[in-house]
């Protein structure tokens, strides 16, 4: 038995692998096959618009860290938003090592580390996610209906993700006991999910809104380096929060890497071309890793901070 583990890792490797070099090679396909058309399409740098898409960006993620605050303050732990913001995007680096375990991992060890607990950590993990995915299940049916995209499966996500935000508000302990059981099948220990019904609606809100302020961002990344036909810019908030969504389902892939990039790529053929689609998608990603780093560098700063006075406070009791 002992000597399958192995193998069954290396084979999830390889399949992580595969995927990523299969999506990032269709981009590079569409750009190479589509190169002789770039010279038709409309380029128009803006930096102006290049800085509010970063600072739009900027906000999306402050926006997580107020929900992980929101929760954190109705558990009753003592906690800045400045602590939030060390814990969340000092841990964020974990998003880019194979298995989403390791993000959660290293927010846990950070919660503790700045004298937080633990399982306070995990439900803001959890709920924070819960709602996010729920949210942006919402969000995407809501913008593909909008577009035009009026089919069953549409409807059935629109029904699925306002049923699950309904539970998710006024039955939070049906929602502990589901991931409770899931859990324990995996053999983890059960979690408390069970906060109050004013923190649960203003989590919700603030996920919703971030999702929005996300799409956002993206256009007027977008609208930074080509014109945008004002027509379509549900329709590429649809692309974009559809191919970010699929990057977050995609468990074996780290960051969506490539995931997300071909799945952008192939919904912004329409409105660009090919090679300017597969162009727009990359650099989507760099603009991405590039406001990450930069809040992971600051998270970096304020952690060590926090942990040294900390560690002062410890010597003096």
């Amino acid at each position: 038995m002992e000597n399958n583990i192995p193998k069954m890792s290396m084979l999830k490797w390889l399949f992580m692998v595969l995927l990523i070099l299969v999506a990032l090679g269709f981009v590079v396909l569409q750009i190479i096959n589509g190169w002789s058309g770039l010279k038709s399409q409309t380029w128009s740098f803006s930096p102006f618009e290049l800085v509010i898409s970063i600072l739009l960006l900027l906000s999306n993620f402050l926006l997580t860290v107020y929900a992980w605050l929101v929760i954190f303050h109705d558990l009753g732990e003592k906690i800045s938003f400045r602590q939030c913001f060390a814990i969340l995007f000092t841990a964020q680096i974990g998003r880019y090592i194979p298995g989403k375990v390791w993000l959660v991992l290293g927010q846990l060890y950070m919660a503790e580390q700045m004298g937080f607990r633990k399982s306070s950590a995990l439900t803001a993990s959890i709920l924070q996610n819960v709602a996010g995915m729920l949210a942006g299940l919402l969000m995407i049916a809501i913008t593909a209906l909008v577009s035009g995209f009026d089919i069953w499966l549409v409807w059935l996500s629109l029904c699925i993700s306002a049923a699950g935000l309904i539970i998710f508000i006024l039955a939070p302990a049906q929602l502990e006991i589901w991931i409770n059981k899931w859990r324990v099948r995996r053999k983890q220990q059960p979690v408390k999910l069970t906060i109050s019904k004013a923190a649960l609606i203003k989590i919700v809100m603030v996920m919703l809104t971030g999702w929005a302020v996300l799409c956002a961002a993206f256009i007027s990344l977008v609208s930074s380096l080509t014109t945008i036909d004002p027509d379509g810019v549900l329709q590429l908030a649809f692309a974009y929060i559809f191919a970010y969504y699929i990057g977050l389902l995609i468990l074996i892939v780290p960051g969506g890497i490539g995931v997300r990039e071909g799945a952008l790529s192939y919904f912004l053929v329409s409105h660009f071309g090919p090679a300017m689609a597969g162009i727009i998608a990359l650099i989507q990603r760099l603009w991405y890793v590039f406001v990450e780093l930069l809040c992971f560098m600051l998270a970096a700063a304020m952690a060590r901070k926090e942990m040294k006075a900390l560690l002062r406070l410890k010597k003096h009791v």
